[in-house]
């Protein structure tokens, strides 16, 4: 009795934690693929309206280059895409410069896009992108998850 009540007790402790509200992508990431000018790096969804780049290289090439977010992977979607962030070309990153932040322009959410690339507009061309993916649950998380869904383990009788 004294464990199905503890069970009680975490599970209610859960339904009324559930209520946080988050922008339903917090925590999807996008690693670049690198395909020219030395791309690299991840960007990750912050809120609906922020990306935080991590780790990200670019040599600084190419003719008028943006973030641009598309409906998908693929040249197509970019070049009907949405240009963030500020004018990329001239400006190398090695890295270590730390991660900073993107804000999409007023009224775009990240919930409208799947994908982003450094997108030289000139040339219509990736130089590297990613799709957005969800973030692999830790293992802890998987045990308290598994534990609350088999609520026989704590109502055996011995």
């Amino acid at each position: 009795m004294k464990n199905a009540l503890i069970l009680m007790a975490f599970a209610l402790t859960m339904a009324v934690a559930a209520p946080v509200v988050a922008a339903p992508l917090a925590g999807w990431t996008a690693e670049l693929d690198g395909l020219f000018h030395n791309v690299s790096g991840s960007l990750t969804v912050i809120d609906d309206d922020t990306l935080r780049v991590d780790d990200f290289t670019y040599d600084g090439g190419g003719i008028v280059v943006y973030f641009y977010l598309g409906a998908e992977d693929s040249g197509v979607a970019y070049n009907n895409g949405l240009e963030i962030g500020p004018q990329l070309k001239g400006t190398s990153f090695d890295g270590t410069e730390g991660p900073f932040e993107i804000d999409l322009p007023a009224g775009e959410t990240i919930g409208d896009w799947n994908a982003v690339s450094v997108w030289c507009v000139t040339a219509g061309v990736s130089f590297g992108s990613g799709e957005f993916v969800p973030p692999v649950p830790e293992p802890a998380t998987l045990l308290l998850a598994s534990v609350a869904l088999t609520p026989t383990v704590f109502g055996r009788r011995r």
